[in-house]
């Protein structure tokens, strides 16, 4: 959960921290590997012979073979946990890691705030503590703690200020991401909420709602005055303006621009690559032709590099996690949520952090039977054996 990062700590860097790797590879010497649902090891072997075409006919890159076999070896690690067997107390193990992670990037986002001066640093603030690269985190651990029911006393006291330390974190990322995709999860789980709760637990749930929204800001207010400046002027100021809008998303020099510069970018290339899209090669491989190095989306970082069929699949993957997390654990649901909507505007399982998420997760829905869907004779060739070698 705690990135390690390549290249500085800006925009630029890439983090490297894939050490969960180090759980499977340990089951494969243990012997304790099992066997994936069909449906698996099927978007499998179709991310293998993405990797395989395009490298044969994208002779353009062929000098970048080695970087392409890094970014395919790393995609494909999204699928490691499915050959474990994942029980509840992984489960709950993987919860109180999201949580602890996101506890120490908060707490080390607030002493920076502080000791390089609080809301005086103003515009720096952003680049002193703000980054998009953990506000999903964020995202995760508000919700499985804001729906967690723990037993214990000293839990229930310590809940309310574990979901204050998450919400500060967010706000300390200084992404308007982070604000929309709260925004946007909170909204639709109040409203999927109002159809199955009582009167009294309406009323109560919106009284306590209403005491930690006064007492939150009148802490933000005193402590943090220029996060509410910054979210107020850059958010809500700015969205209502739209003719301001309008310019930005005709200027390629502004964060909303180069988005809709990239975006179309990566659609003609995926126009011209259909089926391979660049083949596990990043947003910079479309400099030359409009790109800005990064899609800043994870969608769109996932349709370039896999193509139209692979990135149909991915989503696929995607509602299978919220399909058994909706009934299954509904913190985690929340979180995916969130999740999927900052992923529209920043890259999210891209992350290590975030392929650890992913792997997880798609290693729950694996301990399932996810069957191929009954078209005529595709199971019959999933399941067939090859013929046996007769030598001539």
């Amino acid at each position: 959960m705690i990135p390690i990062n390549v290249g500085g700590d800006g925009a630029a860097a890439v983090s490297v921290n894939y050490s969960f790797l180090l759980y499977p590879i340990l089951m494969l010497f243990l012997g304790k590997l099992r066997k994936p649902p069909e449906a698996f090891l099927m978007a499998m072997t179709f991310f293998c012979l993405i990797f395989g075409i395009s490298t044969i006919y994208q002779t353009d890159m062929l000098s970048e073979f080695v970087r392409r076999m890094a970014s395919f070896i790393v995609f494909m690690s999204i699928f490691s946990f499915m050959f474990v067997e994942i029980d509840d107390k992984m489960v709950a193990a993987f919860k109180a890691a999201i949580v602890l992670a996101a506890c120490y990037f908060a707490l080390k986002s607030i002493i920076i705030f502080f000791v390089l001066g609080g809301s005086s640093l103003g515009d720096n603030a952003k680049n002193a503590v703000g980054g998009q690269r953990y506000g999903f985190i964020y995202l995760m651990a508000f919700w499985v703690t804001y729906l967690s029911s723990p037993k214990p006393l000293l839990a229930r006291i310590v809940k309310p200020g574990l979901v204050f330390i998450m919400l500060i974190g967010l706000a300390l990322t200084f992404s308007r991401a982070s604000i929309v995709a709260l925004m946007s999860s909170f909204g639709l789980f109040t409203i999927l909420s109002l159809r199955d709760v009582s009167f009294d637990k309406l009323l109560k749930g919106a009284l306590l709602t209403a005491i930690g929204g006064v007492l939150g800001y009148f802490i933000l207010n005193t402590y943090f005055s220029f996060v509410l400046t910054f979210f107020g002027d850059r958010l809500f100021d700015f969205f209502s303006n739209t003719s301001l809008v309008q310019r930005h998303l005709a200027t390629a020099s502004s964060s909303e621009g180069a988005r809709i510069q990239e975006w179309t970018a990566i659609l003609n290339f995926v126009s011209n690559n259909p089926f391979t899209g660049s083949g596990y090669l990043g947003a910079w491989t479309l400099i030359k032709t409009g790109g800005l190095g990064s899609a800043h989306n994870q969608y769109f970082d996932v349709l370039l590099r896999t193509g139209i069929f692979g990135f149909l699949i991915y989503l696929a993957f995607l509602f299978q996690i919220g399909k058994l997390l909706r009934t299954r654990d509904r913190g985690l649901f929340w979180g995916l949520c969130g999740t999927i909507v900052y992923g529209m505007f920043h890259e999210t399982f891209k992350e290590s952090q975030g392929a650890f998420l992913l792997t997880f997760l798609l290693g729950m829905i694996a301990q399932g039977q996810l069957a191929v869907p009954n078209l005529p004779g595709l199971r019959a060739f999933v399941s067939r054996k090859p013929p046996a070698f007769t030598p001539s």
